[in-house]
């Protein structure tokens, strides 16, 4: 995930990374509220 960030701004990168492990559901949920998909931490 981006965010908009003025000219000459450093510029972040955001990945979700969960610690435990989801399901099918989960993961398509949260993909969906937050138009990310969700990695666990062995991806």
């Amino acid at each position: 995930m981006l965010h908009v960030v003025k000219p000459n701004v450093a510029v972040v990168i955001q990945e979700s990374t969960w610690r435990k492990s989801l399901s099918k559901q989960e993961k398509d949920e949260i993909s969906e509220k937050y138009g990310t998909t969700p990695l666990e931490l062995n991806e």
